[in-house]
């Protein structure tokens, strides 16, 4: 753009010419920020949303979060700290605006559930009992991820004593803080709900806050050490044990500085860790650390050899012995005696405390031991009739019983009612001369008969490999594209090619007064089509048929929705209605 300036007076005139060059404005576009992102309920997540342009705008526009979120739109600066109620995957919705336009960016954060410490195996029993051992098994504990077996000559799991707790003052039962080094400000020694006794300690925190006493512990390498305390923490906030060694340390156990809080917990709760100190002096520095905005009650610290202080008497290699699954074979027993067995679930948070105790009692050394051979059943036809084939060692004959499923034993002969999973076990009992034999059991899927003949007809023909390759089986992966046999099946998609999947694309078309989108994807003339789509991802998806695929190979649809919406392809074998 060009403006002439002039000048005038008596002496005369003059003129300038000034040009000013204006420059389209850039439209937006976003830089930063995109994510996704993941955090843990309670625990801030940060970024910084960007965008580039001519002077753009930030905003954020909509959440699915509940709270605890914060944005600056002047320097893009977003921090969520996500209450326990918004676990799951939430989404920011942030814009950039100016003067060429406005831009959209969805920003996902994925929440998960805060850590907790597993609970104790709700039961415990034995099996394959012989007169040297046993087989020690429990049932499994949501979270865990190892797993801690005691096994003794009584129940207490001790050879008596009483309970020797190397802390002072452990359940502040003097009323005040005596014996504790560090008792940090907004910790106060209180009688309003103690675990045991008349005091406990409660807190509640404005900052990170200490609780600690140093205990001397005379280790010899090899006994155990229990290190314990009780707390409760009703509400969401963060506190842990946080114990550290002043001098000496230890062989083996528990991490006692973890990188995990310790959960909710409404009523009083009791961790246990388990160490081995070096042989000689040790002092172990016992802290707990509550964090701003927790508040917990804490009470009865326990320092002492495990077993809760008394002299443990535990069956040699079975003492807080790590075991990875959910059974473990005792050896090394006397016959004809009584055995007591217990069991730990432990995790990154912490270790339970102790299931209940079981007890056996080993055989005398008269009957064998036997074990029986059950070979693998493979996936079955729900029309076919199966005769069941296993052998004993003994030479005993094996019986056997559906376990779980849709079908029927009768002596060795199986048939299925239905399609699904199924489990056959395989017993044998014993006799005088020969000790039950541990169960083995089976487990396989059975498939519809119309559905899985026209399943090995595609892989055989259509795909041109072998039905019975177990790389082909239907419920596995050949190509890794993490879609198993059956489900190339139903999307028609090579089962041997990881680039061969179902993908919908997309094209603007204008073919109203609102922008829309045409979608296309590969259609195969015998499966049937569906779209499941809806506006929000919290909202029931509504259903259109879009029929049978055509013989040209590719269907399309025209998205005719203002706005933001979400869909995906549904592929069936057979018409709906």
């Amino acid at each position: 753009q060009t403006f002439t300036f002039s000048a005038v007076n008596s002496q005369g005139s003059d003129s300038q010419v000034v040009t000013v060059n204006v420059a389209a404005a850039t439209a937006p576009a976003f830089t930063g920020g995109a994510g996704p992102y993941s955090t843990t309920a309670g625990v801030e997540v940060a970024f910084t949303v960007t965008a580039s342009g001519t002077a753009p705008t930030l905003a954020l526009q909509t959440q699915t979060a509940s709270s605890g979120y914060s944005f600056t739109p002047a320097t893009g600066a977003f921090t969520y700290t996500p209450p326990a109620g918004d676990v799951g995957t939430q989404t920011f919705t942030f814009t950039a605006a100016n003067a060429a336009g406005t831009v959209t960016q969805i920003t996902s954060v994925v929440v998960s559930e805060v850590p907790t410490a597993p609970d104790a195996p709700a039961s415990v029993w034995a099996s394959a009992t012989n007169a040297a051992g046993f087989t020690a098994a429990w049932s499994a504990s949501a979270g865990a991820t190892s797993y801690r077996l005691d096994v003794g000559t009584n129940e207490t799991f001790s050879a008596g004593g009483g309970s020797v707790n190397l802390m002072s003052n452990a359940g502040f039962e003097s009323g005040d803080s005596t014996s504790w080094t560090k008792f940090e400000t907004e910790y106060a020694v209180a009688t309003t709900d103690p675990q045991e006794g008349t005091y406990h300690v409660a807190i509640t925190a404005s900052g990170t806050r200490d609780l600690m006493q140093p205990v001397s512990i005379t280790g010899d390498g090899v006994t155990e050490y229990e290190v314990s305390f009780w707390y409760k923490k009703p509400a969401s906030g963060n506190c842990r044990i946080w114990a550290t060694w002043a001098s000496g340390g230890q062989v083996s156990g528990d991490n006692l500085t973890p990188d995990a809080y310790l959960p909710v917990a409404s009523d009083w709760t009791k961790m246990t860790y388990y160490v081995v100190p070096q042989s000689g002096a040790n002092t172990l520095n016992f802290e707990v650390r509550t964090y701003s905005g927790a508040t917990v009650s804490w009470d009865n610290f326990f320092v002492g050899a495990a077993g809760g202080g008394s002299t443990p008497s535990y069956v040699s290699g079975y003492s807080n012995r790590t075991v990875s699954g959910t059974s473990e074979s005792v050896t090394g027993l006397a016959s004809e005696s009584t055995y007591y067995f217990r069991v730990r679930a432990v995790n990154d948070v912490g270790t339970s405390g102790d299931s209940s105790v079981a007890s056996v009692t080993t055989s005398d050394s008269g009957p064998s031991p036997q074990t029986i051979t059950f070979p693998a059943i493979a996936t079955q036809i729900e029309t076919n009739v199966l005769e069941l084939s296993a052998t004993a060692s003994s030479g005993l004959p094996v019986g056997f019983a559906v376990g779980a499923g849709p079908a029927i034993a009768d002596g060795t002969t199986l048939t299925f009612s239905g399609t699904g999973t199924v489990s056959v076990v395989a017993s044998q009992a014993g006799d005088g001369s020969w000790q039950a034999a541990p169960e083995v059991t089976n487990t396989f899927n059975v498939l519809a008969a119309t559905i899985t003949n026209q399943f090995l007809v595609w892989v055989e023909v259509d795909q041109e490999q072998d039905p019975a390759d177990e790389d082909f089986a239907w419920d596995a992966d050949m190509d890794g594209d993490g879609l198993t046999t059956w489900e190339e099946f139903l999307a028609n998609t090579d089962p041997a090619d990881p680039v061969s999947v179902l993908t919908v694309e997309g094209n603007p078309v204008q073919e109203s007064a609102i922008d829309e989108i045409q979608f296309s994807f590969p259609a195969s003339p015998d499966r049937f089509y569906q779209l499941a789509y809806s506006t929000s991802l919290f909202s029931s998806a509504t259903l259109t048929n879009l029929g049978w695929g055509t013989p040209g190979g590719v269907m399309t649809f025209t998205n005719e929705i203002p706005g933001i919406w979400y869909g995906r392809i549904r592929v069936l074998l057979t018409d709906p209605d």
